[in-house]
């Protein structure tokens, strides 16, 4: 286990996981934060800026030595982000957009010491053909109301009918595992 402990302001049990899954000293805090986009980012940025603004709002909630680490991930369709879905129609049309196309998945992340490494990662995700049965299924079964575009690429839809993937399989689940730990590696170069 890495000694230096990673302060990871997120709520998402997937975050936490990842973050365990490469052997890190993980302490979990829930920030409250209002997202605010502005209208002059490009698409495509949106995720590294929202993660730049959580961190700096939970810069109090790091100790000394700690690595405070936020993110935030879109899925992007047609320059479109498709953010969590509000209930059960919503995410039936997200997933029926989504359906026999391919998309990106991005995530920026933020990380901080006295130092800020803060960088996203995309991945480019190909979706076979789903019928309505395949989407009422997931969606009643799985409830990927907490999801972005509806879906996660670690449960039965991302078994069944994800078809290729380029980059990053952990960027999906909302972090890039490889490239975080080579930013907590360039923050703490004793590791």
């Amino acid at each position: 286990m890495i000694p230096t402990p990673i302060v990871l302001a997120s709520s998402s049990p997937r975050r936490f996981e990842l973050l365990q899954s490469l052997d890190l000293n993980v302490r979990v805090v829930n920030v409250s934060h209002t997202e605010i986009i502005e209208k002059s980012w490009p698409t495509r940025e949106i995720p590294l800026q929202l993660a730049i603004q959580k961190n700096r709002n939970a810069i109090d909630t790091r100790q000394q030595g700690e690595i405070l680490l936020t993110a935030d991930t879109v899925v992007l369709l047609d320059n479109e982000i498709l953010h969590k879905p509000g209930d059960e129609l919503e995410a039936a049309q997200y997933l029926s957009r989504l359906s026999h196309r391919h998309h990106e998945v991005i995530t920026g992340v933020c990380l901080r010491t006295e130092e800020e490494i803060c960088f996203s990662t995309t991945t480019k995700v190909w979706m076979n053909k789903l019928s309505d049965e395949a989407i009422h299924y997931y969606i009643d079964r799985y409830q990927p109301f907490d999801k972005a575009g509806s879906y996660g690429i670690q449960e039965w839809i991302g078994w069944s009918h994800i078809s290729r993937i380029e980059g990053s399989f952990s960027n999906v689940m909302g972090l890039p595992t490889s490239e975080v730990y080579q930013a907590v590696r360039d923050l703490n170069p004793m590791l």
